[in-house]
């Protein structure tokens, strides 16, 4: 039996040496600790952070070498998840200020360049149901006013299989 995260660590890993990848910086959470990409990528809403103003946190930050721009940001769902668990997803990066990488003192700036994807486990990939969900998380970005809120895309896909889950990011970051 795998653990939670285990299988982040093993995506985070495989796109951080990707070639495909080189004009950008891949963090992740759950591998080796002493990888300087690894660690804990925070959801805040202060440029400090401690336990009062983090309000979540990301699997995974592709990021642009030359200016810490973040280009895709993910959070995983390693096993199957409702509605409730998307959504909370969706709005705790939504009313958050900053994504900080702390280990290194990063904050990966978020604009309308910015994807912020969901990936889901499951083989049911219910497109109603996502749809419903990324229209209404779309209405509610435009009516929040948090830096995080600039994103230009949310995402929400279903994966069966750690290639596939790969390909999907890969397909958003070209």
């Amino acid at each position: 039996m795998t653990k939670d995260g285990d299988l982040t660590g093993k995506i985070g890993k495989k796109l951080a040496g990707n070639n495909e990848l080189d004009d950008y910086l891949v963090y992740y959470d759950h591998g080796e600790s002493n990888d300087e990409k690894v660690g804990n990528i925070y959801i805040t809403i202060d440029k400090e952070v401690n336990r009062k103003t983090q309000i979540g946190q990301l699997d995974i930050a592709i990021v642009r070498k030359e200016d810490s721009h973040a280009v895709l940001l993910v959070e995983i769902e390693e096993s199957s998840a409702n509605p409730k668990t998307i959504i909370g997803d969706i709005f705790t990066f939504l009313l958050g200020n900053y994504v900080i990488f702390k280990k290194k003192n990063k904050d990966f700036k978020v604009t309308n360049e910015t994807t912020f994807l969901v990936l889901i486990n499951g083989n049911e990939k219910p497109e109603r149901i996502k749809n419903i969900i990324n229209q209404k998380a779309m209405l509610a970005k435009k009516a929040i006013r948090n830096d995080n809120a600039l994103v230009g895309k949310i995402e929400i896909e279903w994966y069966s299989s750690e290639s596939e889950l790969i390909n999907i990011i890969r397909s958003i970051v070209k």
